[in-house]
């Protein structure tokens, strides 16, 4: 990947979690357009799926652990002291919450689910993308095959009939998957055919976007498949267009990588007990402090995960002498 690819990837990543804040203040306010900034969810599915499909992992031991570090521990950190404040707010924490978060099970749809707490809902993405993740071996083992494009096809058109399997709404593997795709093939005849499969059905959508369109499920999950995928694509695509110093240099970098960690807290300044909207009249000064809240949490659960992975990484060090 070219460093114009890499930094328009930046790019499309902070729009991507400006895109989510946006759609869950809007829900608070139960304004009907939310659901239309949803989108950045799939744009995080599809990025992710592309950015795996350029990459040859050698060691799936270090891979994984390199994920536990980078994702999982930010994400326990931080739900322990939402707990934690929760608790003292007088929320009943009980056995299956935890259990529940402590295993990132929280977006499993039968049975998980309803443990899920306001404030901490969002994070049902992360039990997708640990889906994800543990079929990267599988994803990586069928390049070998000549059966792989199709293999990647039926899952694709497979949810545009059905829409979810056992456990998780699958749609979201298959964004993942499709993008995974989309990154690993050679440019050629194939990728132009995805590439213009996704456009066409992207306008199509975007011409069609309705209020009364978005109250169907089945409308909408399609109609953020298709313009999530065509949101990366589009940006990969127009990188060699896009002049590195007006892409932000070093600041964006920096804004792509805290992205997670703002993604991780935002929500339980919106919603849940401790929501700062219920406590503002004013939309404004509580959209503002929703922003600085957001800012300064996320800042807190950075450095306290860098100081916890160092006492990790230092403890792991001194077990192996």
């Amino acid at each position: 990947m070219t460093e114009q690819e890499s930094r328009s990837l930046h790019l499309l990543r902070v729009i991507a979690v400006v895109s989510i804040i946006i759609c869950h203040i809007m829900q608070y306010y139960k304004n009907n357009w939310c659901q239309i900034f949803n989108i950045g969810v799939q744009v995080f599915w599809a990025m992710s799926g592309y950015l795996y499909g350029k990459k040859t992992i050698e060691s799936w031991h270090e891979f994984y652990l390199k994920r536990l570090l980078k994702i999982y521990l930010p994400y326990i950190i931080w739900v322990l002291c939402v707990f934690v404040v929760f608790y003292y707010s007088g929320f009943k924490i009980t056995i299956n919450h935890l259990f529940t978060y402590l295993l990132s099970l929280q977006g499993e749809v039968h049975y998980f689910a309803k443990y899920g707490l306001k404030g901490l809902g969002h994070l049902w993405f992360l039990t997708g993308l640990w889906g994800c993740y543990l079929l990267l071996p599988f994803f990586q083992l069928l390049r070998r095959k000549e059966y792989l494009t199709l293999f990647f096809i039926v899952l694709f058109v497979s949810i545009i009939l059905y829409g979810s399997i056992l456990f998780l709404y699958s749609y979201y593997l298959w964004i993942f998957g499709f993008a995974y795709l989309y990154g690993w093939i050679d440019e050629g005849r194939i990728k132009n055919i995805m590439k213009w499969i996704v456009f066409v059905f992207a306008v199509c959508f975007l011409l069609t976007t309705s209020w009364e369109h978005l109250q169907n499920q089945y409308y909408w999950r399609l109609h953020h498949i298709f313009i999530g995928l065509a949101c990366v694509i589009l940006f990969v695509n127009l990188s060699c267009l896009l002049k590195k110093h007006h892409l932000g240099g070093e600041y964006l970098v920096n804004a792509s990588f805290f992205s997670y960690y703002i993604y991780l807290t935002h929500m339980v300044w919106i919603f849940g007990p401790v929501s700062i909207l219920s406590y503002m009249e004013s939309e404004i000064l509580g959209v503002l402090s929703v922003i600085a809240a957001t800012l300064l949490s996320s800042h807190f659960l950075y450095n306290l995960t860098k100081k916890t992975s160092l006492v990790l990484f230092h403890e792991t060090i001194k077990s192996n002498k």
